[in-house]
């Protein structure tokens, strides 16, 4: 029996246009969006529960930072990387070495960086 492959990605974001772009843009390449979340106490519900194969977390969600859904991910072994506007700088040591994109993004560069995280399962 072969392992199906999955390509369910969470997606953290608050400001609903860029979400629903970002849905768009991933869905155009065959990615199934696992999870959607705008808020910290939803996001946080999702990455300790759900069963996504990737995650996207803006860093700044609603004016709560992410970090916390990052943390969970990592001990799940969840690749993730970070969509944001933010600088380098305001990313913890411990999420160094986590891939970042910076916000506005551009679409293939998106599609790109889901790609990446999935063949890291």
């Amino acid at each position: 029996m072969t392992r199906r492959q999955s390509n369910r990605v969470f997606l953290v974001e608050d400001e609903y246009l860029v979400a629903i772009e970002a849905v768009e843009l991933l869905a155009e390449v065959g990615y199934e969006i696992a999870a959607t979340a705008s808020t910290l106490g939803a996001a946080l519900g999702f990455a300790q529960n759900g069963c996504p194969d990737c995650a996207l977390l803006d860093i700044n969600v609603g004016g709560a930072l992410s970090f916390p859904v990052a943390d969970l991910l990592a001990v799940r072994s969840i690749p993730f990387a970070f969509v944001t506007a933010y600088p380098p700088s305001s990313i913890p040591d411990r999420f160094r070495l986590v891939q970042r994109m910076q916000k506005p993004f551009d679409g293939r560069l998106l599609q790109g960086v889901v790609a990446k995280l999935l063949r890291r399962r």
